[in-house]
């Protein structure tokens, strides 16, 4: 009997370790720094050529934007394994940096079934360094990931790290 007992304090407590869905709380206040100490899910950056910027320090040129993508614990087990659907709890960052500094940022948050079951179950956030900040069901964002939708609506860079 107490090893049954103890077996389900133990259960209990991994559970309750495990960041549940409506843990995640992403504010204007902390979305440019929360995600720092997650993991870092791709090492060498992912160069967005399609999306320029002018660099005034070399003259005006254009230079690509560099992206790297972030996420917690749940989120780099899906994507090291590119795991369909993702799990709920699991969060990632995309990073969005131009001649150097940090212009950007994207969110996605897997949250529990029926939250958005049209378009994965995802909540997207969206924040600049000019103030912006907006999340939900972000219109713009569900349409661009639709186009993977096959993939749990996550786009996976080319050269992606082994886990």
């Amino acid at each position: 009997m107490r090893i049954w007992i103890g077996g389900l304090v133990l259960c209990c407590i991994a559970a309750g370790a495990v960041a549940q869905p409506d843990d995640v709380k992403i504010t204007r206040k902390t979305v440019h720094s929360f995600y720092k100490s997650l993991n870092l899910l791709t090492p060498t950056p992912i160069v967005d050529a399609g999306d320029m910027a002018t660099d005034k320090r070399r003259g005006g040129r254009k230079q690509p934007a560099l992206k790297k993508i972030y996420g917690n614990d749940l989120a780099k087990q899906a994507f090291g394994q590119k795991a369909i659907p993702f799990p709920i709890g699991s969060v990632l960052i995309n990073e969005k940096t131009e001649s150097g500094r940090v212009t950007a940022i994207g969110i996605m948050v897997k949250r529990s079934a029926r939250y958005d079951s049209a378009h994965g179950d995802w909540e997207y956030f969206f924040a600049d360094n000019a103030g912006e900040f907006s999340n939900g069901r972000l219109a713009e964002c569900i349409a661009c990931h639709t186009q993977v939708k096959s993939e749990d609506y996550i786009f996976y860079p080319a050269a992606q790290p082994k886990p």
